[in-house]
Order: structure tokens, then C-alpha cells, then sequence
């Protein structure tokens, strides 16, 4: 009687040719087992925010789906058939919380002695969330507060009656030897850097009788790395490329050149579609996206699970114009507070000064100035295609003395610029300005050293973005800034910050019109931004 009902469920679980090659070397469904998980999430563990915190935690259709078969499935010595499992899932479909679930049965419920559960991240900052989530929801618990002990300072939880613990990991950490993994989850593994840390986790439960290794991420921007190896491996798997009934793939994704508003595809990348994501945020999003050739990169990336390059491209030429054609003259900013960013480059190339005014009815002006070595303009005209001649005949570039940019002659354009204009701060990129910020200060201008990374480019980044988008921006229409403004593509994280990036061409005055618009969204309160987020600039 027992073996009639096994058939049954091997015949409801049995979907792909992967699993009929399984069932051929002795696999069966046991589907007690995918069911102890679905009743532990639902019997112990607690949603800890939003609208569900303090209900218990229901597994969504496309989770319950995933764990009955990923713990359903045995071999025939009993133990788990799975031992990788690859899901990748838009944005917001609630992949985050379900890796939590798992990590937590794994430490309390898989009926392993001595348990070591690992998730490993990218960086401290991306293991410290994953933790967080973890410990919320077993804090949430109230069955599990009281037999779990939870250590922040090191993102460490301990499950002592069965001698257990889970820890965070990170890839800046530098030793991993001698991990004896039961389970690991694996968070967002598109960003990886680098494999170094992957690979030394995946060998290190050699030693147990059914580790597991969950891998749970959404479409990344780079198809090179272990995040795109490990997805089209997950590909080739569900599309019978190569026989690896070990291996479990789950992809949920759009058509790569589908209709963005075409709810049929949400759908196919949103499983959640309707509970943890409404349709009319969706809207929202996917109009917003045929706006904007960066947002349209990102809705794609993250919410239709569509792979792309890193480098997107940002402002359309279309959109500037439009939105930065109003010109503005110099003399009728006399007064107006303003912040420049000056961004130096290379001796030998484009250097840039973008003032930036904030002005009446959310409005903001630029005053950019341009120099290039004198000595090799025509050379850099004939190999670069560029009209630096004819640019500097009309006065939008100042070429200096020698086939170097000679920052003597820049300290004294920005000294002159300080009497004509009400300077507040002038911000540079703190790794190749030392020498000429220091000189500037002693003439008694505030320098404010800028950082290049997401922390400090991603809000003015937004707020340019948005400048242009809704024709806010005066004095755009500069012609050199103009085509830095068209050279620039958009690099993207996780937490969907950005910051520019150039292809091939210069981009040097979009990057100090970035860096003087942060400087005054902090000093105007455009960004709501506390100290403590923004103590990397410093005046010096």
C-alpha cells in the first residue's frame, strides 16, 4: 500500500527528463519530507515586517513549489537528491525571507547533528542584511527566541541542543579553511567579484551525507563571472543541455526583448505578482522605465529578470535636450549661493569645473568650464573625432600652455570665479587633486575632498537624472558638457544605486556636475541625508 502511494507522487513529481533519468537511478519522492518543511515554516517561523509582521509565514504557490521538490526528491540511499539549487527570481517576489526559511530549518529541523550553516555575501555590509533577516525572523518566533541564541556583533546564531550554529560570511573576510557546511546559502551571486569565496564553500561538505547549497539571486548586469557561469549552467540543466539530476534550476524571467508593458510578462518573471508586488507599482515602474533608457535597463534587470551588460546607457540625447536647452548667463547668478565640482582627470586629457546654483521652483543652473593641453589639441582632434578646436575658438574649452594641463592657470579661473559667484564649496576627487586642493584652500576656498563610489554618487546621480527628465536643469546646453552628458553610461549595485561611467569617451563634466550637485542637495537639504552618511567628505 505504501509503494502504490510512492508511485502516485513520483508520477505528479516527475516533470522533466532530469527527473526521469533520476527515477532510473533509483530516486523516489518522498513527499513527507517536502512537506515537514512546508509545515515548519508555517507551525514556527514569523513574518517580522510590513503588513505581515506576527503572522505566521505561508509559504507563496512558487515557494511551496520549490521546497517540496528540492526536499521531496530522495535517493536511494534516502538521502536528499538535490545538492545544488539555483533560483533566480525577480525583485520583490520575497526571495530574501524564503532564504531566511530555509537557513533556519537547516539549523533546527534537517535532523543534522552539529549543523554548520553559512550564507555567504559579497560584502560585510551584504552579510550583516542576510543576517539581520535570519535573526528577525527567528527573534520574531516565539518558539524559536527562546532556543536559539543570536550574537550580532559577529552575525552569528547558535541552536544548542544539536550543537549548531549559522554565521554570515562575507568575501573580504579572508579565511574560510576548514568549514565543515551542511547548508549555504549563497545571496545574490550575480555580484560576485569574484569566485574565490564560492569555490571554497562548495567543496567544504565533502564530509556530510546531504549537504545543500542554495543559491538565490536575481539577473545581474555582467555576463562574465561566476554569477552567469553558474546561471547559464542552471539553463543548460533545465533545457536537458547536459545530464546533472543533481542539480536543481528554478528561473523565473521575461522574454529578453519583450513588450515592458506587457503584463503577461510580468507574470512570468513575478510569481508574486498581486501579493508581495501590486500591478499598479508595476505600472508605475514600466512607464517610468520608456522614459528613461537607465530606469528601462533597471526594470528590465530587476524586475523582469532580463541579464544585461554592466554598463547602461543613461541619458538619451532626446532627453537632455529637452529637458537642459534653457541657457543661462553667468552674470545673472551674481549672489546665488553655489557648489562646483571639479573634476581633474589626467594631466594629458578634458579636465572639468561645473558650478552648480540651486534656484527658485526646484531649479538648478550650471556654469561649466572646460581646459585641454594647448600643445596637442589639433593631434587630439584628428585621433579623437572630437571638436576641441572649434570649441575652443568659441570659448567653451580654454586650452592651456605645453601638452599638459597646466593647473596654475585652472587655480586662477577658479580664484576668479570665487569673486563673481557666492562659493560655498568646491568638491574634487579626493585620489588626484592633493596638490591643487591644497592651494585652493589656502587661497580660502572650502574644499571638500568627494568620493567616487555609490555612497556618494548615487543620490546627486538620481537627482540629475530627474533634472533633465523634467526640464530643470539651466544651462545644459553647453556643448562639451552636452557631450559628456551623451557619453556617460549608468553602472548599477544591488540595492539599485548608480553612478556614471564612461564607455570610450570623456565624461569628466557630467562627473563634476554630479559631484556639485551633491555637495548642494547635502548643504540645501534636498536629500535628507544625516552626518553620519556623509562623513567620507570632510572640508579639509
Amino acid at each position: 500500500m505504501v509503494i502504490a502511494r510512492q508511485r502516485q507522487a513520483d508520477q505528479r513529481w516527475i516533470r522533466t527528463e532530469q527527473d526521469r533519468r533520476a527515477v532510473a537511478d533509483g530516486c523516489w519522492f518522498d513527499e513527507s519530507a517536502g512537506l515537514r518543511v512546508v509545515n515548519f515554516c508555517h507551525k514556527f517561523l514569523r513574518h517580522y515586517k510590513g503588513r505581515w509582521a506576527g503572522k505566521r509565514f505561508e509559504l507563496l504557490d512558487w515557494q511551496r513549489d520549490a521546497v517540496m521538490q528540492l526536499y521531496g526528491w530522495k535517493r536511494s540511499d534516502g538521502s536528499r537528491r538535490f545538492r545544488t539549487a539555483f533560483i533566480e527570481i525577480a525583485k520583490k517576489n520575497g526571495k530574501t525571507t524564503f532564504g531566511a526559511a530555509l537557513a533556519l530549518f537547516a539549523l533546527i529541523a534537517d535532523g543534522e547533528q552539529g549543523a554548520q550553516v553559512y550564507s555567504a555575501a559579497n560584502d560585510r555590509e551584504q552579510a550583516a542584511m542576510i543576517y539581520r533577516d535570519m535573526a528577525a525572523m527567528g527573534r520574531a518566533s516565539p518558539a524559536l527566541a527562546k532556543r536559539l541564541t543570536f550574537t550580532d556583533s559577529t552575525k552569528h546564531v547558535a541552536f544548542p541542543h544539536t550543537n549548531s550554529f549559522y554565521k554570515a560570511l562575507s568575501a573580504d573576510v579572508p579565511t574560510k579553511e576548514g568549514l565543515d557546511m551542511s547548508f549555504l546559502l549563497v545571496d545574490e551571486i550575480h555580484a560576485a567579484p569574484k569566485r574565490d569565496l564560492y569555490d571554497t564553500l562548495r567543496y567544504s561538505g565533502a564530509a556530510r551525507r546531504q549537504p545543500l547549497i542554495v543559491i538565490i539571486t536575481t539577473a545581474g548586469d555582467s555576463l562574465e563571472g561566476i554569477g552567469y557561469e553558474e546561471r547559464e549552467y542552471a539553463g543548460r540543466v533545465l533545457e536537458n543541455q547536459v545530464e546533472d539530476w543533481t542539480y536543481f534550476a528554478y528561473i523565473c524571467e521575461a522574454d529578453p526583448d519583450c513588450d515592458v508593458m506587457d503584463e503577461v510578462q510580468w507574470a512570468k518573471a513575478n510569481p508574486s505578482l498581486d501579493i508581495t508586488i501590486t500591478r499598479e507599482s508595476m505600472r508605475e515602474a514600466a512607464a517610468q522605465a520608456l522614459a528613461s533608457p537607465r530606469k528601462l535597463a533597471s526594470f528590465k534587470r530587476y524586475r523582469l529578470d532580463i541579464w544585461g551588460e554592466r554598463l547602461e546607457r543613461w541619458l538619451s540625447a532626446l532627453a537632455w535636450d529637452r529637458g537642459c536647452c534653457e541657457p543661462v548667463e553667468p552674470t545673472e547668478l551674481a549672489g546665488v549661493p553655489c557648489w562646483g565640482g571639479l573634476d581633474l582627470s589626467s594631466t594629458l586629457d578634458l579636465t572639468a569645473l561645473v558650478w552648480v546654483f540651486p534656484l527658485d521652483g526646484g531649479r538648478f543652473a550650471l556654469v561649466p568650464r572646460f581646459w585641454v593641453p594647448g600643445d596637442n589639441i589639433r593631434q587630439r582632434v584628428k585621433d579623437d573625432r572630437v571638436p576641441y578646436d572649434l570649441w575652443a575658438e568659441q570659448g567653451f574649452v580654454e586650452p592651456t600652455g605645453g601638452n599638459v594641463v597646466d593647473y596654475d592657470v585652472i587655480r586662477e579661473r577658479i580664484k576668479e570665479d570665487a569673486t563673481r559667484f557666492n562659493v560655498r564649496e568646491l568638491a574634487f576627487d579626493r585620489w588626484n587633486a592633493t596638490q591643487l586642493s591644497t592651494q585652493l584652500a589656502s587661497d580660502g576656498l572650502t574644499v571638500v575632498p568627494y568620493g567616487q563610489g555609490y555612497i556618494s554618487m548615487s543620490a546627486p546621480s538620481k537627482m540629475l537624472e530627474a533634472l533633465v527628465l523634467a526640464g530643470r536643469l539651466v544651462g545644459g546646453n553647453h556643448p562639451v558638457l552636452r557631450w559628456c552628458a551623451l557619453n556617460a553610461s549608468i553602472e548599477t549595485d544591488p540595492a539599485e544605486n548608480i553612478k556614471p561611467s564612461k564607455s570610450r569617451e570623456r565624461i569628466d563634466g557630467l562627473v563634476a556636475t554630479v559631484m556639485g550637485l551633491g555637495r548642494a542637495m547635502v548643504n540645501t537639504g534636498e536629500t535628507g541625508q544625516s552626518i553620519y552618511e556623509t562623513e567620507e567628505l570632510l572640508v579639509i
